[in-house]
Parts: C-alpha cells; structure tokens; sequence
C-alpha cells in the first residue's frame, strides 16, 4: 500500500480523472466526507479495508496501483541502505552526517541486542573457564564451540563501528573538535576489539597473552571514553540533561576501565551506557528532522 502523503495524492488524481466531487464519493462508497479530506490532505494513514473501499469506489487500475506501490517500497528500501553505507564512510560532510543520524541510533538498538549477547556469553564462558581451571579439569566447549562465536564477534565490531559513525557526525554537524577526534579513535577501538575478542575466545583466561591484550584494550579504552564522555557533556546547552547524563556516565565507564581491578562492573554498565547513547542520537535525529539541526 501506498504511503502518505503519495496515497492522498494518488486518490485525488483518481476522484478527478473520474470527474467526481467529495461528497459524491461519499455517495459512492460510504466514507465520511471529513473522512475522504483527511486522507487526501495526507493528514491521516487509513487502514487498508479503507483504501479498498476507496480505489473500489474510484475504478482503479489495479496493475497501476501494485506497480506505484513496489516503487515505493523499493524507493524506501534504497534510501536506508545508501543511509547505511553513508553511516560506515569515513568522515562525511555536514548533509550527510545529518543524514548518517537517521540511522545511527537504529544501529545503535542493534548493537545493543548484540552485545548483550555476546557479554553475556563471554561472563558466562569466563566463569565456566576459571571454574573449570580450579577444578583441573580439561578444556571443553561451553554451550557453543569457539568457532560458532566468530560470527557475532565479527558483527558486533563492525555494528559498534556504525554506532560510533553517528556520535562523529553530531560532532561534524556541532563542529566539535574533540567530539569527532574522541569518535574516530574508539571507531578505531571496535576495530582492533573483532581480534581482541577472537583471541579471548580461543585462549584460557589465565593465558599470559590474553591477560596482556585484555588490559592493553581496556587502558585504551579508558584512555578514550575519558575525554569522549566531557566532549558529550559540552553539549548539553544544545542537547540537554540527556548529554550531560550520558557523559558523565561514559566517564565513569572510562575509570572502571583504567581501574582494571573494577573491570567486572563493565558489565553491568555498559549496557546502560548504550541505551543512553542510542536517545542521545535518537534525540539529535529528531532535531534535524526538525530543522534545528
């Protein structure tokens, strides 16, 4: 079915081309005349017995009308996919970070499904480890095999990657020297975070190699979130409390992860980090959509 406002148009083109007047439709097919003005005007989506009923009463060309209807559907798939790729180029000038906004938070709600999961089975694949070390015991396959995780690592690096992607463009769009400095380097982080948690993957967790990974990855990242929760608490003026919050709590994330010795917290916190992230972002698409971006 056609989407507003192209369903509104489509059907005052129809009711023309059949030389008939609103209230003459009413005639024809029943509908209230308020009814029939406020789907023209495109101020209301009807639901599809509704349109039935019109196209009915109006003699449509069915083959017309599948035809308009796939364009459509077609029209909108193409425009979030080439959103998509625009959120994973880069650095992208001013139009197309408001662009790369449309997406990001919905990216953003993806990775956060993902990475519960994967945190989730990492904690729970750590525990199992250590137990079964204490316990002497040789190494078996907890839930899944190692291999069948290398796929979800693998996602959950590059969808981290096009999450970031949409805090670089609030800082293009804000000219945030700091925010978009801050931005590229932890895109960078969920790059080098694919092998690192391959690696951990398929190592013990008392592995002097995976000890030593693990830390350096978590120093980094500390090192980063730091300055990149203050570039989001400058906002504020423009964002409001849900900048200075998220901020604040990405500092936080930032000392537990330079503490190390409070590493555990991480996950408890980080998840409560990304949902803030993803009504940030959500809420800066919303300004430019309304042109106050």
């Amino acid at each position: 079915m056609l989407a507003q406002p192209q369903l509104g148009k489509y059907l005052v083109e129809l009711r023309k081309k059949n030389n008939l007047t609103q209230e003459e439709l009413v005639e024809r097919c029943n509908v209230s005349v308020r009814t029939i003005q406020r789907i023209e005007s495109g101020e209301v989506t009807p639901r599809s017995s509704t349109v039935k009923i019109l196209l009915e009463a109006l003699d449509y060309d069915r083959e017309e009308w599948v035809k308009l209807s796939n364009a459509q559907e077609k029209e909108v798939e193409e425009s979030f996919f080439s959103l998509l790729a625009g959120l994973y180029r880069y650095e992208n000038g001013m139009e197309q970070s408001r662009k790369n906004l449309k997406v990001a938070w919905i990216v953003g709600i993806v990775s956060l499904v993902v990475s519960a999961s994967l945190y989730s089975y990492l904690l729970l694949k750590t525990i199992h480890d250590v137990g079964r070390i204490i316990r002497h015991q040789e190494k078996t396959d907890f839930l899944f095999s190692d291999e069948t995780m290398i796929i979800p690592g693998i996602i959950f690096g590059l969808i981290s990657i096009g999450h970031q992607k949409g805090f670089l463009s609030l800082g293009v769009i804000f000219e945030n020297n700091k925010l978009k400095m801050t931005s590229k380097l932890l895109i960078a982080l969920n790059l080098l975070s694919i092998p690192i948690h391959l690696f951990i993957l398929f190592t013990n967790p008392g592995d002097t190699f995976n000890t030593m990974f693990s830390l350096f990855y978590m120093l980094l990242m500390g090192a980063v979130v730091i300055p990149f929760g203050l570039s989001l608490m400058s906002l504020q003026d423009s964002m409001g409390n849900i900048a200075k919050i998220t901020g604040k709590l990405e500092i936080a994330l930032g000392i537990i992860f330079l503490s190390v010795i409070l590493s555990p917290l991480i996950f408890f916190v980080i998840f409560p980090v990304i949902t803030l992230e993803i009504m940030l972002l959500y809420k800066a698409s919303e300004l430019v959509k309304a042109g106050k971006l």
